[in-house]
């Protein structure tokens, strides 16, 4: 298991131009970066499914999420959420600029 800052969760179920019913839901997600020329934390998201929103039960928060790997549209590789744990509440706080 990784530990991610899971900074939001956006649920959607709604019809496209064409009619077509979309539904799903994505976490955004915060990781810090080991890229060289590269400071600071990256953002990412990913779709869960319907029966892994409830796991997500405060955030901002930190999880211990596991990864899976599975074979997609034209061999691509996508990583899916396998098990989402609950570590701890992150608490961002507004800082005033001393003036």
């Amino acid at each position: 298991m990784a530990k991610f800052l899971v900074v939001g969760l956006q649920s959607f179920d709604f019809k496209d131009e064409n009619g077509r019913a979309i539904k799903g839901n994505t976490i955004y997600f915060l990781d810090k970066s080991d890229s060289e020329g590269y400071m600071g934390l990256k953002t990412g998201k990913m779709s869960i499914p319907d029966g892994m929103v409830r796991a997500f039960t405060v955030l901002p928060g930190y999880y211990d999420l596991e990864f899976s790997v599975r074979v997609g549209a034209g061999g691509k590789a996508i990583a899916t959420i396998g098990s989402v744990e609950f570590i701890s509440a992150v608490n961002f706080e507004e800082k005033q600029a001393i003036k």
